[in-house]
């Protein structure tokens, strides 16, 4: 009885977490839909923290960076990432974000 009652708790307290970071991103989401970067900003990186390799959120973090033309942050956040993992996606990230800059030294 007593494994079945803990058993229960952990289901929800694994449901609520579960829960509460996709009212969170949906919170962020909104932010960034109304041009509220910086406060969706905090929130995807807040997510990006709990869930590291979810490469979606690294990608709203890059692009709300440079929604705030923050460039070099989107610059720290992508070759951060590349040390991790080389794939094409972070690579072509790191193009763009040079070519928001006007500089590709072609």
């Amino acid at each position: 009885m007593e494994k079945r009652i803990l058993y229960i708790i952990f289901l929800l307290v694994i449901g609520t977490s579960n829960a509460l970071s996709q009212n969170q991103e949906v919170l962020a989401d909104n932010y960034y839909k109304r041009g509220e970067y910086q406060k969706a900003l905090i929130i995807y990186k807040s997510i990006f923290s709990e869930k590291p390799y979810n490469f979606n959120y690294l990608y709203k973090i890059i692009d709300t960076h440079q929604q705030l033309e923050q460039f070099e942050e989107a610059k720290q956040v992508i070759n951060s990432w590349l040390n991790k993992v080389r794939t094409p996606m972070v690579i072509i990230e790191l193009g763009y974000n040079y070519q928001l800059q006007d500089s590709l030294d072609l």
